[in-house]
């Protein structure tokens, strides 16, 4: 052990060493502030979601091909001779079990709700409150990513037969999707080609015989993909393809100027929500601004804490104290991650509980900077402020 001349220069070397102490503090306390504004507190995975959900309470009991036929309507009677709608396949070649659209549901769900913090700060401030609070819950890339991955299920749903609600692969939709985002490029040629060969292997999985009338129907297909996806006097865009493809199912007022954007799409499609709610507009801005401050008090005292531990750095006493983030810091990792995983664990048996499971969050990240602070508190922190405490009495 080191021995110091008087207990004033072993009282200044204690103090130096707080500063590491001071540092870890800074950067934990940073990480966890930041964590709890710009990362999602809630992440719902909806196809986690809609596969814990009964589906006899959505399809009215067991389920016919009704499903089904929705998706391939594009196609009606397909070139290949199979009426899409009818009894194909006797008694289950046009129904579908509860698998099988439970399968369905999940490819087209297969996304996640993220609910971050400074979204619905944003939201609040908005001029339109509501419109943005939408935007916010619903995103404009999860618009896009239903769409284009609905079109991509129709379109081999009707080019190969009524099985592929069944069985077609996400890998084979996303090389569709690949496919079509190869327009945005200027490149027909190969996108083309590229979805015949997609739709082609997809077929393959199914055990289908590939046909030269499949063939006609994926390019036939393709030229209305083209169609649909270019504005008038523009280039092709996939955002401008979803819309058109779902503007055109609910824009049925005449005379009204065409969506043409996403954020156009959210407001069409949720304008009489709007107008019902259009009242409420101070109750929603209210709701933005509780799930804000709910993760913003601790994202507070998680800067706070790392303002006040960057300052003692450079001050004579460079000890600090860490109540206020030891009330608070850990608060969101147990709301939204510590709870729900015990609430899963002791209801495991409950009906609607498998929910929980759709359920994540990035608060963990605050509450393992939580647990190293006080880790740090307890081994290093708190003893080395009982020896600078017992030596400042002796000074």
């Amino acid at each position: 052990m080191k021995e110091y001349a008087s207990p004033e220069e072993e009282l200044s070397a204690r103090q130096k060493r707080f500063i590491p102490i001071n540092i870890i503090t800074v950067v934990l306390s940073l990480v966890a502030s930041l964590s709890l504004l710009f990362m999602p507190m809630l992440t719902v995975d909806l196809a986690v979601l809609a596969e814990s959900v009964n589906m006899k309470d959505f399809a009215g009991g067991e389920t016919s091909g009704e499903v089904h036929n929705a998706t391939v309507v594009a196609g009606g009677e397909s070139d290949n001779g199979t009426d899409e709608g009818g009894e194909e396949g006797g008694e289950g070649g046009s129904s579908n079990s509860q698998d099988e659209i439970m399968n369905f549901v999940k490819g087209m769900l297969n996304f996640k709700v993220k609910i971050v913090p400074i979204d619905f700060a944003k939201a609040a401030m908005a001029d339109d409150t509501l419109q943005n609070f939408m935007l916010t819950v619903i995103p404009v890339d999860m618009i896009e990513d239903l769409g284009i991955n609905l079109m991509a299920t129709v379109l081999v749903n009707a080019v190969v037969g009524n099985e592929a609600l069944e069985e077609i692969g996400g890998e084979r939709v996303d090389s569709i999707i690949n496919a079509v985002k190869k327009l945005e490029d200027g490149n027909e040629a190969e996108a083309k080609q590229d979805l015949r060969t997609a739709v082609q292997a997809a077929a393959a999985d199914l055990d289908v015989e590939w046909t030269e009338d499949m063939t006609a129907e994926v390019d036939k297909a393709f030229d209305e993909i083209v169609e649909k996806g270019k504005p008038e006097g523009g280039n092709f865009s996939v955002e401008h393809l979803v819309v058109s493809m779902v503007s055109s199912y609910i824009d049925e007022t005449e005379g009204a100027a065409p969506i043409a954007t996403y954020e156009e799409l959210v407001e069409k499609l949720f304008a009489q929500f709007a107008s019902e709610l259009s009242g409420m507009e101070n109750m929603i801005s209210g709701i933005c601004w509780g799930l804000f401050a709910l993760m913003a008090f601790p994202a507070f005292t998680w800067a706070l804490l790392a303002l006040l531990s960057l300052l003692h750095i450079f001050m004579k006493n460079k000890t600090f104290l860490t109540w206020y983030v030891k009330w608070t810091g850990f608060g969101p990792c147990l709301l939204f991650g510590v709870l729900p995983l015990i609430a899963g664990k002791v209801f495991a048996s409950q009906q609607g509980i498998g929910a929980l499971a759709a359920l994540g969050t990035t608060t963990w990240i605050s509450g393992g900077c939580f647990i190293a602070l006080v880790l740090l508190s307890w081994f290093w922190l708190y003893p080395a402020r009982r020896k600078i405490r017992r030596l400042r009495r002796t000074v």
